[in-house]
C-alpha cells in the first residue's frame, strides 16, 4: 500500500521516461478522446470531458496516466481541472490525486495538464470492444466576449515531452500504447451588432431619412 506522503513526481517521471523511448505503434487500441462541445461567446464556467476507451479484442488494465491538452485561440481560457466526470471517473473511489492534489496544474492560460494514478496500486481494466468509456478528466475555461464564432481545436499531446505530458502505463508499471482524438470548442454569437456598430447604425438614420426626402 502507498504511502500518502508519495510524491506525484515520482511516479510521473518514470512514466514519463517509458513513454518517450518505447515509442507507440500506429494502431493502439487506447483511445484518449476530447468531448467536442458548444458555448457562446462571453460566457465562463465552461466544461467539457477528457475521455478513455478499448477498442481492442482485450482487456486493459491502465493504474497512471497524464495527458495534456491544449488550444490555439487566446479567446479560450483554461481555469481548472477536476475528476467530475460526466461518465464515470477511471479510478472512481481509488483516486491518488483526489485524496493527495493537485489533480491539475495549468501551464498557460491556454494549456493544462492533469494526472493521477490507482491509489491501491491495482488500476482499473477496460472492457474490449469499446464496451465501457470512462472519464479522464473535467475541464473548465472560459470564452472571451469577443470571440469570433467557429470551430476551435482542443488538442490532445501524444506523446510526454515539452510542453506537455500525454501517457498510460499499466500496474506492472509498463507503458500502455495509445492514439488521441482531439476535439473542438464551438463559439456561438448572439448576432447582436457591437455598441461601436450600433451607434454608428443611429447616427446614419437621420442621413438616410434626409436622402430619402430628396
Amino acid at each position: 500500500m502507498k504511502e500518502k506522503t508519495f510524491h506525484r513526481s515520482s511516479w510521473l517521471l518514470p512514466l514519463a521516461a517509458v513513454a518517450l523511448f518505447t515509442g507507440m505503434p500506429a494502431k493502439a487500441s487506447i483511445i484518449i478522446s476530447v468531448l467536442s462541445t458548444t458555448y457562446a461567446a462571453g460566457s465562463s464556467g465552461d466544461s467539457f470531458d477528457v475521455t478513455i476507451k478499448n477498442t481492442g479484442a482485450s482487456a486493459q488494465n491502465i493504474a497512471a496516466f497524464s495527458f495534456g491538452l491544449s488550444v490555439a485561440d487566446s479567446h479560450i481560457t483554461f481555469t481548472g481541472a477536476n475528476e467530475s466526470t460526466a461518465l464515470t471517473y477511471l479510478f472512481n473511489g481509488d483516486s491518488f490525486a483526489l485524496a493527495n492534489p493537485p489533480f491539475a496544474t495549468l501551464p498557460t492560460a491556454q494549456s493544462v495538464e492533469a494526472s493521477d494514478l490507482s491509489n491501491g496500486g491495482a488500476g482499473t481494466s477496460i472492457a474490449a470492444n469499446s464496451a465501457v468509456t470512462f472519464g479522464l478528466g473535467h475541464i473548465l475555461f472560459s470564452v472571451a466576449g469577443n470571440a469570433s464564432a467557429g470551430p476551435i481545436a482542443v488538442t490532445l499531446a501524444t506523446s510526454c515531452g515539452a510542453p506537455l505530458c500525454s501517457s498510460l502505463s499499466d500496474s506492472s508499471g509498463a507503458n500502455v500504447p495509445f492514439t488521441v482524438s482531439n476535439g473542438t470548442i464551438t463559439v456561438t454569437t448572439s448576432g447582436v451588432p457591437e455598441p461601436s456598430s450600433f451607434l454608428l447604425a443611429l447616427g446614419l438614420l437621420p442621413i438616410i431619412a434626409w436622402r430619402r426626402k430628396k
